[in-house]
This record gives structure tokens, C-alpha cells and sequence, in this order.
């Protein structure tokens, strides 16, 4: 037996099993360099406690092939270093950098900096990245995480340099509900990294009423070829955000109660279908809710959706070759709008009980004039409010 989990990591042979029995152990762990099993019994019951003004992660694996980190509370406690801090001084959870193998069964919580800090970009429950050309190649799955300042589960690659690689299932992020401290999002894949998000995950609470930044349930960015599924999400901004991200596939989720289902900007070949997109509104601050905005982005496949009680289902903006197809399109203000979008297929949709089933803008022929002499209706039909991953 050891005194502190450090100890045993430490000892035990590469390859080998650290086990923490019931207790609350207030440390950070460090694992570098070496493969092994940290495993908590009974599962939750080993705590792992933030020190108070900690810099970076309660649980740290870095520079390993295959690490599983399991069964654990992990509490931060809210005791993030009083200050913004930067980098790996940065406050998380469960952190792996440069690191690959599996973070299962842990719940997390309190990962947050005290009253007056909480705008820090920083407060990650779960956080995996590669950098300086390193590979990060996790499974992160049936994890439960809560009251975490900034994200509940992300996965990145520091501007491409590196590999990350996620695979997301079966976890749940709880956020703050409207708050005007920062713009939470639940689970992230970004920066170059790539992965699936599927199998029953749930997000819920997300939304930043500061004004300008959104809040997502889901948020890709920069994440070309990921794969979202089989997911739930409600009571976000944007329920599923799909910025810089080119051939997304997305199936089987559902986007509900948010300002927008999903909000997709400038990523192309996006794959979007069986999804249900439902009781997504406006509020004081944006107007109005989209059931799915597309803008900016080229040859995009809705197919067999359904869109019911928003107040637009499908809006179309400054796109090209956008097909929709046999989508259920039901109760909403407006079915489909469409604004510049240029070659749309509207193909064996059902219309049910919109107030108009569809509402196509044009395009200006002419857009050198300025803002002010165009006038309104000449102006871009939407803009969308910035993710802030």
C-alpha cells in the first residue's frame, strides 16, 4: 500500500495496475512516460481532489501509448488558481496530452475557478490534445461531468500539429443553464483533431446570454471527416455547431429546445440525415430559431430528417447545391427559407401545417453598392453569432 495515489504511479512497472481504494485523496497525479491501469474501487468512491489554487489537471497523462484512467470521482472543488492562466497551467479534469487509451466510468466535477474568474478560458472536465507532432488516440466513454466552467469533454490538436483522434460514447455533460460568464460547450472535437461522437451521448444546459458568443451542445470546428451519431442534446444555443469542418457526417441525433438544431458555416459535404430537429426558438437575444442553418457551405445532403415546431425548419444561406430530401417538414413558422442558395433541390419533401412551406429570397444581382444604400432586403439574410471553442 502507498500513501498517495503519485506513489503508486510511480512504483508500479510499466504495463502494470494501479488500484485506489475508497477515500478522498486531495493530490495531483502525474503520469509520464509509462503504460498503466489507474483504476478507482469501488467505482466512484476513490475521490480525487483538486489542491486549492491548483495550475492544470487533477489526473495528467502525457507522453504514453496506452493509459486507462477509470472509475474515478475526480473534484475540482472550484479550486482553479485564482487568475487566467494559460496552456498546461490551464485547470482540467482529466487531461491527456500526447497520450492514448481510454478515460471510462469517471464522473467530474467542479472543474471551475472561483467567483470573479469564472470568464477564464479554462475549466475542462475531460481534455485530450496532441501537440509538437505527438498523437493522442482515446476512447472517452460513460463518463457523467457536471459543473465545469468552460467544456465538459474536448478533444483537439494544437492547430494541426499533432493527431488526435476521439472516440465519444455513452457520456453525459451537464452545464450551467443561461449564464453570462461564459460560453460553455458540452462535448468538443476541434483544432484539427478528428474522431466519432456517438451512441447515446447527452448534453443539456449550455447557454451564454452575454450576448455575441454562442454556446454549444456539440461543437466541430475544424474537424474535417467527424462523425456525430445516435446523440441527444437540449437547452443549448446551438444544439450541433459545424464550423470550418468539411465532410461531416451526422445521423440519428436529436436536437431539441435550443435556439438552432444546428448551426453549419463554411464546411462543405456535409451528410446530414434520420435526424430529429425539434422546438428550437428564438429568444431575446437571437432571432430567430433555425431547426438547421446552413451558410457558406457547398453541397450538403439533408435527407429523411424531421423538422417539427421551429420557427424556420431549413434555412438556406449563400450556399450551393444543398439537397433536400424526403424530410418531414412540420409545424414550423417557415419550412425552408433559402437566400442565394443557388442550385437547392427541393426533392419529395412533406410539408405538414407550416405557416409557409417555403420562402425563397433570391439572391442581389448586384452587391457593390453599400450596406446602407442597398437597403435591408439586399443585405445577407442571416449572420451567424460566433462559436467560442
Amino acid at each position: 500500500a502507498f500513501a498517495t495515489i503519485q506513489d503508486g504511479v510511480n512504483a508500479v512497472a510499466d504495463g502494470g495496475k494501479v488500484i485506489v481504494h475508497k477515500g478522498t485523496y486531495e493530490e495531483q497525479v502525474v503520469v509520464d512516460g509509462k503504460n498503466l491501469t489507474l483504476e478507482g474501487r469501488p467505482r466512484y468512491q476513490a475521490v480525487v481532489r483538486a489542491v486549492p489554487d491548483q495550475k492544470g489537471a487533477v489526473i495528467w497523462v502525457k507522453n504514453a501509448d496506452n493509459v486507462i484512467v477509470r472509475n474515478f470521482t475526480v473534484d475540482g472543488a472550484g479550486r482553479g488558481y485564482p487568475g487566467c492562466v494559460g496552456g498546461d497551467d490551464r485547470f482540467f479534469g482529466i487531461y491527456y496530452l500526447n497520450a492514448s487509451g481510454k478515460i471510462q466510468w469517471n464522473k467530474v466535477n467542479g472543474i471551475k475557478h472561483p467567483a470573479g474568474y469564472e470568464g477564464c478560458q479554462s475549466g475542462v472536465a475531460i481534455y485530450v490534445l496532441s501537440r509538437d507532432g505527438g498523437t493522442s488516440q482515446v476512447r472517452i466513454e460513460n463518463n457523467t461531468v457536471w459543473d465545469f466552467q468552460k467544456n465538459g469533454i474536448t478533444a483537439n490538436s494544437s492547430s494541426g500539429d499533432g493527431t488526435t483522434i476521439a472516440y465519444i460514447k455513452k457520456n453525459q455533460a451537464y452545464g450551467w443553464g443561461p449564464t453570462d460568464k461564459i460560453a460553455q460547450n458540452g462535448i468538443q472535437i476541434g483544432f484539427g483533431a478528428t474522431g466519432s461522437i456517438y451512441n447515446n451521448n447527452y448534453v443539456a444546459d449550455v447557454s451564454y446570454v452575454g450576448g455575441y458568443w454562442v454556446a454549444s451542445g456539440y461543437l466541430l470546428y475544424d474537424a474535417d471527416g467527424t462523425k456525430v451519431m445516435s446523440s441527444r442534446v437540449k437547452g443549448a444555443d446551438y444544439g450541433l455547431g459545424i464550423w470550418l469542418s468539411d465532410d461531416v457526417y451526422v445521423r440519428g441525433m436529436k436536437l431539441l429546445n435550443s435556439l438552432e438544431g444546428a448551426d453549419v458555416w463554411d464546411s462543405d459535404n456535409l451528410n446530414f440525415e434520420r435526424n430529429v430537429v425539434r422546438n428550437n426558438h428564438a429568444n431575446a437575444v437571437f432571432s430567430p430559431g433555425y431547426g438547421i442553418w446552413i451558410g457558406d457551405s457547398n453541397n450538403a445532403r439533408l435527407a429523411f430528417n424531421r423538422f417539427v415546431k421551429n420557427d424556420e425548419g431549413i434555412m438556406v444561406d449563400t450556399c450551393d447545391s444543398v439537397l433536400a430530401l424526403k424530410n418531414l417538414i412540420k409545424k414550423n413558422d417557415v419550412g425552408i427559407h433559402l437566400y442565394c442558395a443557388t442550385n437547392f433541390q427541393n426533392v419529395r419533401n412533406r410539408f405538414v401545417g407550416n405557416g409557409t412551406n417555403i420562402q425563397d429570397d433570391g439572391c442581389p444581382s448586384t452587391l457593390t453598392l453599400s450596406a446602407q444604400a442597398m437597403g435591408p432586403q439586399m443585405q445577407p439574410a442571416t449572420q451567424p453569432a460566433p462559436v467560442e471553442p
